[in-house]
């Protein structure tokens, strides 16, 4: 059973016509009556009900189109992306991450599934939100994993959802903070805004980040202040008595370890890990196959597999207004990537 066969099959049935279907496959009725029969003769069965000049499909018949339509467009979707491949050998694809994203696994396993999937070689740059945002809105990264609640996708670039992180607040040891009957260190959110924050941002950004936060954890008058990157922030909330450093948690789910002053307790409400959704924000002239291929690798990478086909389905149907939050989301209208 060719391939081919399969194609004049199904247009066959759908065209319900010989002349017309040998019109669209380019090829003579006869050679389209030959590849059918040749087809039956393959598989042992009747797929046409012949009444002269015309005909009905039998049941098999029925039942090969409908699984051939599928099994057809598998085959198309793996040769474009094949051909993907071939054609970026070479290219390189210039992803930015925030720094508090796993910088020790992630990056040989990101760039290996990128390279196999997309052809691209990957180039990983690291910073803040700001920093990435920069460097892409100077053309210096093709795309960039951040907050979801951080921009709005314009006429230059798309925005693309991919999964929840974890909040983590990291807290010095020498704090006492009440104990929870949990295998993991957690701290409630009503316990966590008695300390002063410490936010990962530009100073401009820090009262949208301030608001934005305080919608996520439900909490009126938090206290925060900024730091550019986190080893900053680990050295403020040393010197600082009762202060926290809020951060994400690791892309990979892989190594949690902080500073040996300190312990990362994951911050939760009535039990409940509260989380950070992720977004991508890539060039409009980054093509949507490989942005979406992108984003699967990286749903792959940051998701467990009980979620990871959720995941997928969200990442296939999202669109850019869908949570509570977005009628409270923060975007900076004053920046502007060029085309």
């Amino acid at each position: 059973m060719q391939i081919q066969q399969l194609r004049y099959f199904i247009t066959l049935v759908e065209k319900h016509s010989f002349t017309e279907a040998a019109s669209e496959c380019f090829i003579t009725q006869s050679a389209l009556s030959q590849q059918i029969k040749a087809l039956e003769k393959e598989l042992e069965v009747t797929l046409l009900n012949r009444n002269g000049r015309t005909f009905t499909i039998s049941p098999a018949g029925r039942l090969l189109y409908e699984r051939s339509l599928s099994l057809v467009k598998e085959i198309d979707d793996l040769s474009k992306q094949v051909q993907r491949v071939y054609h970026n050998l070479g290219s390189t694809l210039r992803l930015g991450l925030l720094s508090s994203m796993d910088n020790k696994e992630l990056p040989e396993k990101l760039k290996e599934q990128v390279l196999n999937r997309t052809g691209y070689d990957l180039s990983i740059l690291y910073g803040s939100h700001d920093e990435l945002y920069e460097l892409f809105g100077t053309g210096c990264l093709n795309a960039f994993i951040s907050y979801e609640n951080r921009l709005n996708a314009t006429e230059s670039f798309s925005k693309t959802r991919l999964f929840a992180t974890k909040v983590y607040a990291e807290i010095p040891k020498s704090i006492e903070i009440p104990s929870y009957s949990y295998s993991k260190l957690k701290i409630d959110v009503e316990e966590l805004s008695k300390f002063k924050l410490i936010l990962v941002c530009e100073e401009e950004h820090l009262l949208e980040e301030q608001q934005y936060l305080a919608t996520l954890f439900n909490q009126n008058n938090l206290n925060c202040q900024t730091t550019t990157n986190i080893q900053d922030g680990r050295k403020l909330i040393l010197q600082q008595p009762n202060s926290a450093l809020i951060v994400d948690r690791s892309l990979l789910r892989g190594d949690l370890s902080t500073h040996n002053k300190l312990f990362r307790y994951e911050v939760i409400s009535q039990g409940k890990a509260i989380k950070r959704p992720l977004s991508c924000f890539a060039r409009k002239n980054f093509s949507q196959e490989e942005l979406m291929e992108l984003c699967t690798i990286i749903m792959e990478l940051g998701q467990k597999k009980a979620s990871l086909e959720q995941a997928k389905d969200d990442l296939i149907s999202y669109q850019d207004s869908s949570d509570k939050l977005n009628d409270k989301e923060l975007s900076y209208h004053k920046h502007h990537i060029p085309l």
